[in-house]
């Protein structure tokens, strides 16, 4: 089901789709970079990325959804949630060269178009165009996980509770509490209070 050229030319228009929100690419050097990417399918609970993957790749991911997290002290943490047309990397060894230290982690089947990060680099060396794009996803996630940081440091539970339902509701119901929990900085009975509070 998969592998049908359909599929795969669909997926693709998907992904350059969500590449021109970022930034104006000309049709051809889109079109090849888009073509640089293949299939891939991870069932539910499947670790796309862990700590021990060395392969370094990018991911776009068409339908599904992927948790990110970590342990520390034997608790473990959720950082973030991507969902549909969004992207992921295993980005500190893809930027610092260093080993990775977080998960991500299937919530949902989950299908995504995958691009060796080599093929990757030579494709945003090779046109301006796809190196200014690919600079102002990374400014984009770089102010997102900031923003995240923020809340989480400055604003109380309450805030930050009121915030993701404005924000990304459509996951209340896909995601178990305990990682919401996890991601909003509280204790599962507590994101149970609010919840009802706010209905």
């Amino acid at each position: 089901m998969l592998n049908t050229v359909h599929d795969i030319e669909l997926y693709k228009g998907i992904l350059k789709k969500s590449l021109l929100y970022f930034s104006d690419v000309p049709e051809m050097e889109l079109n090849e970079f888009a073509d640089i990417f293949y299939l891939k399918f991870y069932p539910k609970n499947t670790d796309i990325i862990t700590p021990e993957n060395k392969d370094l790749k990018g991911y776009f991911i068409v339908s599904g959804l992927v948790r990110m997290h970590y342990t520390i002290n034997n608790n473990e943490i959720t950082s973030d949630f991507r969902d549909a047309h969004s992207f992921f990397l295993n980005g500190y060894a893809v930027y610092a060269h260093q080993k990775n230290f977080d998960y991500f982690t299937t919530l949902e089947d989950t299908i995504c178009l995958v691009a060796d990060w080599d093929q990757v680099e030579l494709m945003l060396s090779a046109y301006h165009s796809l190196e200014s794009m690919g600079r102002k996803i990374v400014e984009w996630h770089y102010t997102e996980s900031m923003r995240v940081s923020y809340n989480i440091l400055f604003m109380n539970t309450e805030e930050r509770f009121k915030i993701f339902m404005n924000e990304r509701s459509g996951l209340i119901n896909r995601v178990p509490q305990k990682y919401i929990a996890s991601y909003l900085g509280i204790a599962p009975e507590t994101l149970s209070r609010l919840r009802g509070k706010i209905k």
